[in-house]
């Protein structure tokens, strides 16, 4: 299981920092690297083109209007009883840059990038709970499906979480790699199974199948 990529750094814990005081309440959100990730047991089946189309499933769509805005490299985000702030690092030793995604429900969702990675911060205003995905997050009801992107330095993983009112549970990881696909271009989760449209360049030409992923 990949753990949540948290280092905090409480303000007010900061001693003799006085330009730090008025940022009492707020806890700093550092950019660190994945840690080995727990690998699930599932089975992959090959699905023709028809049944891939027939259960297709748009994901919910998320608000893209973000309630706190980004001001001088900093997102300050204000939840019931902590707030967290997250702060671009524009140096070329340490480059890593927050932008603001999205609202769903009571979810916020702040984007983080550095050179290899990218990550998405789920953060429940009602439970002040934080929690980082490895990719994009596509909602499906109580459900959320991310894949890492294709550029990223660890295995393309996927990964399937529970949302409850507390928090989000992981149901699901997965490295794709080691089931030998390498060029997921879609992907989405309907009726308890994972479907993925892997497309590769082969012999000149482009090689496209469709796969239910089922969790073991």
């Amino acid at each position: 299981m990949i753990s949540i990529l948290l280092s905090p750094i409480i303000a007010g814990n900061i001693i003799g920092s006085s330009n730090l005081l008025f940022r009492r309440n707020y806890t700093y959100i550092q950019w660190t690297t994945y840690e080995p990730y727990r690998d699930y047991p599932c089975k992959m089946e090959e699905v023709d083109s028809q049944v891939y189309c027939k259960q297709w499933r748009q994901s919910d769509i998320v608000d893209w209007r973000f309630p706190f805005a980004k001001r001088r490299g900093e997102i300050k985000v204000k939840c019931q009883n902590k707030n967290f702030i997250f702060r671009d690092d524009l140096s070329d030793s340490n480059y890593h840059e927050f932008f603001s995604w999205g609202q769903f429900k009571q979810w916020l969702i702040v984007y983080g990038q550095d050179y290899h990675q990218q990550r998405f911060y789920m953060i429940n205003l009602n439970t002040d709970s934080l929690t980082s995905l490895i990719g994009e997050p596509r909602i499906y009801g109580d459900k959320i499906l991310c894949v890492e992107g294709d550029y990223a330095d660890s295995p393309l993983l996927i990964e399937l979480w529970q949302m409850n009112s507390d928090g989000l549970n992981m149901l699901f990881c997965k490295s794709l790699r080691s089931l030998g696909l390498h060029g997921i271009q879609d992907w989405f989760y309907s009726n308890g199974h994972i479907f993925l449209k892997n497309n590769v360049f082969v012999n000149n030409q482009n090689v496209i199948t469709f796969y239910d992923l089922i969790i073991q």
